[in-house]
């Protein structure tokens, strides 16, 4: 029985087997600090989504609320027709045109 080879013939180093190893926790812990930096920033997402979509609703209202009164057929509106406008003055609005009401 001398004559079998060892059961590991080309067998690595301490030093390369440490390093290994050391590779190894390194990416584990990488991928760790990955998915907690992951789980941190989405963690508020909820709150900032239900808060973009209050603030797009009232965008929304705001936007309805000045449409509404732009283009209202009113004493409140604006409605009517501008003085001044299509004049050859581009610059219309600081030149002193005024909204004629119907």
């Amino acid at each position: 029985m001398s004559n079998l080879p060892s059961p590991l013939p080309n067998s690595d180093s301490p030093l390369s087997i440490t390093s290994s190893v050391l590779s190894i926790l390194t990416f584990a812990l990488g991928l760790f600090g990955f998915y907690l930096a992951l789980i941190s920033a989405t963690r508020s997402a909820p709150g900032e989504i239900q808060r973009l979509v209050s603030d797009l609703r009232s965008t929304q209202a705001e936007i309805n609320r000045v449409s509404k009164w732009i283009f209202e057929e009113d004493d409140e509106g604006l409605g009517g027709t501008w003085e001044g406008a299509g004049q050859g003055n581009p610059d219309w609005a600081r030149s002193g045109a005024t909204c004629a009401v119907d």
